[in-house]
């Protein structure tokens, strides 16, 4: 586990610290339910950034997108 030292943490890191030892006192139904959902918005994250980039390239590259994409865009 890795150790922060105290006069490298900044106020908003210290409620984030107080908070996730908070949850780790949690029942294990609990705190299992509270890393899913963490697990959920940072995988949402991560692939909202994953389309953005590879919206950016294609974008760049119109001549990737499919054809329909091209013709009629991306709702038709």
């Amino acid at each position: 586990m890795t150790t922060i030292s105290p006069d490298k943490v900044t106020f908003e890191d210290k409620s984030l610290m107080e908070q996730v030892l908070l949850i780790a006192e949690l029942e294990p139904e609990d705190k299992n339910m509270v890393l899913k959902m963490i697990d959920t918005f940072l995988t949402k994250k991560k692939t909202r950034i994953s389309f953005n980039r590879t919206w950016t390239l294609y974008c760049a590259k119109p001549e990737k997108l499919p054809e329909k994409v091209r013709t009629e865009g991306i709702g038709g």
